[in-house]
């Protein structure tokens, strides 16, 4: 308990701060890789000097601070401190080679680690940036506190702690290492899965790698300005949605299906996801028919639902263009977003339904006498009253933000409809835009979507953790008089 209400030592955490530097360092060097691969050359030395630079500073935080026991607000702080890190210096190379103002480069990497997907350099046709981005998406949905315990940290340390901070507390298993290398490996066989499936429906190996890091961390980002439109016919469109599917699954699942498949159809979340994106799609034929013909409609609205429930962000029509009633269904289910446990964004289906649990649970109390216990129940899982706080008190936070962004976006003068949808997309870590999102957006709103986009891939708390004084310092207490 005194943990929590302790400051943090800036000393104990200084360590595995050199950690993460220096996988933020390995982690910008494929991208040198790929420079120099196709002859880029000043890229590629961009990118090796800025790797350098940080590995360098990483390992003398490592060398000169001793090592020490990481307690769990430290680790909090620490995650919440990482991942705005990386994007302000992924940030440098990407201005460095494309020439756009810093600000713009920061939002995209933003986007990027977060697996968000929102653009405001569409047009960007620079190989090595599209690489870069894609790639920066595929590291964030793996999770940079991950590579970090892959990559340098043993087993058995406090810092494991790290590893519960990340938004995949479903797959822990009893050895948090297992379940960083489960983790892991469930993610590199869905992205070469996805690579082999984009190269054989037609792409080039390069667009093939690039959506196929962007597909697996359903984050949404592609090398063509017009998203998967831009692919002619079915069958890309059809193997991204499997690919979407499998990315926004609880990872852990897969893991469990090899020894039994019949789990696959007991998950609840998963039959949850099918309700949700069945009547999505129906909703979304119906609004669609007064502007698209019926065999136009449908394929437009299996891709879009299921590009929006799993917070992918993808598309195959301008969303823009949709009518309002499309944008509804879109809006809706990219609140709720995938399962807990995989690499999509929103509220996630897992807390949908402890609230729709929570509404029956409410109602059954009604009728019965008081001394009857009615547990709460999720799937086979029975919700403890901590459990119930943290999820509801986190929809809560959620809706506050969302709220309060998007009154921003009104007090500039842009649309109810369309800064709401913006703002869901961006606190979603979904990607899909209502046409707001560009470089004309006035820099404060841009400031707004980069802070939903942190916002919403941790969770919020880690940040309030982080901005709280009692995090840095000990109140002295008051001093009393006595008469």
């Amino acid at each position: 308990m005194y943990e929590l209400v302790s400051p943090v030592r800036l000393g104990r955490i200084g360590k595995y701060f050199g950690f993460f530097l220096m996988a933020l360092g390995i982690i910008l060097l494929p991208p040198a890789a790929f420079a120099g691969l196709i002859h880029e050359t000043r890229a590629a030395v961009i990118f090796t000097v800025v790797a350098g630079s940080i590995l360098c500073a990483g390992l003398i935080l490592y060398k000169l601070l001793p090592e020490t026991e990481l307690l769990s607000k430290e680790a909090i702080v620490l995650t919440a401190i990482f991942f705005p890190l990386s994007a302000i210096i992924s940030a440098v190379p990407v201005q460095l080679i494309t020439g756009v103002p810093y600000t713009d480069a920061l939002f995209e990497c933003i986007a990027g680690i977060t697996t968000t997907g929102l653009s405001v350099m569409p047009t960007v046709g620079d190989p090595v940036f599209l690489f870069f981005r894609s790639w920066l998406q595929w590291v964030g949905g793996l999770g940079i506190i991950i590579v970090v315990l892959l990559i340098f940290l043993k087993p058995k340390t406090s810092a494991f702690i790290l590893y519960d901070t990340q938004d995949s507390t479903d797959v822990v298993k009893p050895g948090v290492i297992a379940s960083a290398w489960t983790f892991g490996r469930v993610y590199i066989a869905i992205t070469l899965l996805a690579f082999g499936l984009f190269w054989a429906g037609g792409m080039i190996p390069f667009d093939a790698l690039c959506h196929a890091f962007s597909a697996v961390s359903t984050g949404g980002f592609s090398t063509k300005s017009g998203s998967i439109a831009d692919f002619s016919g079915l069958l890309i469109p059809g193997m991204m949605c499997v690919v979407m599917v499998l990315g926004g699954t609880d990872f852990s699942i897969f893991h469990e299906a090899f020894r039994d498949p019949k789990k696959m159809f007991r998950d609840v979340q998963l039959r949850y996801f099918a309700l949700l994106a069945i009547a999505g799609m129906a909703l979304m034929v119906i609004t669609l028919l007064g502007t698209i013909a019926l065999p136009d409609a449908v394929p437009v609205a299996v891709f879009q639902v299921i590009s929006a429930l799993t917070s992918s962000g993808f598309s195959t029509i301008s969303v823009a263009g949709l009518p309002e009633p499309s944008r509804a269904v879109l809006l809706f289910l990219m609140g709720i977003g995938g399962s807990l446990g995989s690499t999509s964004g929103g509220l996630k289906i897992f807390r949908f339904i402890l609230i729709v649990q929570l509404i029956r649970v409410i109602l059954m109390r009604i009728f019965l006498p008081k001394e009857v216990v009615t547990p709460l129940k999720v799937g086979e899982r029975v919700m403890e009253q901590d459990e119930v706080y943290q999820h509801v008190s986190y929809i809560f936070l959620y809706a506050i933000v969302l709220a309060v962004s998007c009154f921003l976006f009104l007090v500039y003068g842009f649309g109810m409809s369309t800064s709401l949808f913006e703002v869901t997309s961006a606190l979603g870590g979904v990607g899909l835009s209502a046409g707001l999102t560009s470089p004309a957006l006035p820099l404060v709103l841009k400031g707004v979507l980069s802070v939903d986009m942190l916002l919403g891939r941790l969770e919020i708390i880690p940040f309030l953790i982080l901005l709280n004084p009692a995090t840095w310092w000990k109140r002295k207490p008051e001093n009393t008089r006595h008469g």
